[in-house]
C-alpha cells in the first residue's frame, strides 16, 4: 500500500474524526469558561446579598433598641404619674 491508497481509504475519515474531536474540545472549553463566569457572577450576587442582610440586621437592631428605650421612657412616665398624690393628678386633669 502506498500513501495515496492509504490517504484515499482513511484520509477523509481521519479528517472528519479530527474535526469532530476538535469541535468537542472547543465546545468543552467554551462551556467551562461560561461555567467559570457564571460561578463568579453567582458568588458576587451571594456576597452582595450577605452584605445587604448584615446591614438590614444592624438597622433592625438599632430600631429595636430605639423603640425599647422609648417604651421604657413611657413606662417610667406612667409609673411616675401613677405615684403622684391625687391632688396633683386632679390639677393636671383640669
Amino acid at each position: 500500500m502506498n500513501s495515496e491508497t492509504l490517504w484515499a481509504e482513511h484520509g477523509l475519515t481521519g479528517l472528519v474524526l479530527s474535526a469532530l474531536f476538535g469541535l468537542i474540545v472547543l465546545f468543552l472549553r467554551a462551556t467551562s469558561r461560561k461555567d467559570h463566569s457564571h460561578q463568579s457572577f453567582i458568588e458576587k450576587l451571594i456576597q452582595e446579598e450577605r452584605t445587604e442582610r448584615r446591614l438590614a440586621r444592624r438597622e433592625s437592631a438599632e430600631t429595636h433598641s430605639k423603640l425599647s428605650d422609648a417604651i421604657d421612657g413611657l413606662a417610667g412616665e406612667i409609673r411616675r404619674s401613677n405615684n403622684q398624690p391625687d391632688e396633683i393628678k386632679e390639677g393636671i386633669r383640669n
